[in-house]
């Protein structure tokens, strides 16, 4: 599904990845670990091609990416389910699976509010909403749960487990809880 061979990045002068090799087969989901800092985003950004590497090559057998970044990157002037459907390309069934992606996360009753209106971890819901309506066949997820309470996190996380594994797609997750890891990811690797 996704291959990095001997791939290295760096911004300016500052080696982020060097000779930095991975090979996550279809229907894998791996946990990414590791200090801040030392290229775990990148490796997502260059994942789904928002970064080149150096050196070495990048493989994806996919370019239907679902992808949740580490900051909610909501549209401040469209409301929930508009920043939902945003990823979405039929404007006929666009609410159907917006509304579907919303119920996943428990945030149907708040499709009408806008991005100011909303909580940090309401934004990162809505944030995973959206990547769940694209319904990718790689899932980039970026600390998906990190600014929701332990309760929430741990019922997203498995509800999304179980929905990537039914699809058959492949994920990489990056987290700084090993708990989280060991519950959602089939391998763990730490940088």
């Amino acid at each position: 599904m996704l291959k990095f061979d001997h791939v290295s990045f760096s911004y300016g002068d500052k080696k982020i990845l060097s000779d930095f090799s991975l090979h996550l087969q279809k229907g894998e989901i791996l946990a990414i670990m590791g200090p801040s800092g030392f290229g775990k985003s990148t490796i997502l950004n260059l994942a789904a091609g928002l970064l080149k590497p150096d050196n070495g090559e990048i493989h994806c057998q996919t370019d239907h990416i679902s992808y949740v970044f580490q900051e909610p990157r909501l549209f401040p002037w469209l409301n929930v389910e508009k920043n939902v459907s945003a990823v979405l390309n039929s404007k006929t069934d666009d609410l159907g699976k917006a509304t579907l992606a919303l119920e996943f996360v428990n945030m149907k009753e708040s499709a009408a509010l806008f991005p100011d209106e909303l909580s940090g971890g309401m934004k990162s819901r809505v944030s995973l909403a959206r990547a769940i309506a694209y319904d990718g066949d790689l899932y980039l997820l970026d600390e998906p749960f990190a600014a929701l309470d332990e309760e929430l996190r741990e019922a997203l996380s498995s509800k999304l487990r179980t929905h990537i594994k039914e699809r058959g797609a492949s994920c990489i997750f990056i987290t700084h809880h090993l708990a989280d890891a060991q519950a959602f990811a089939d391998n763990i690797i730490t940088i």
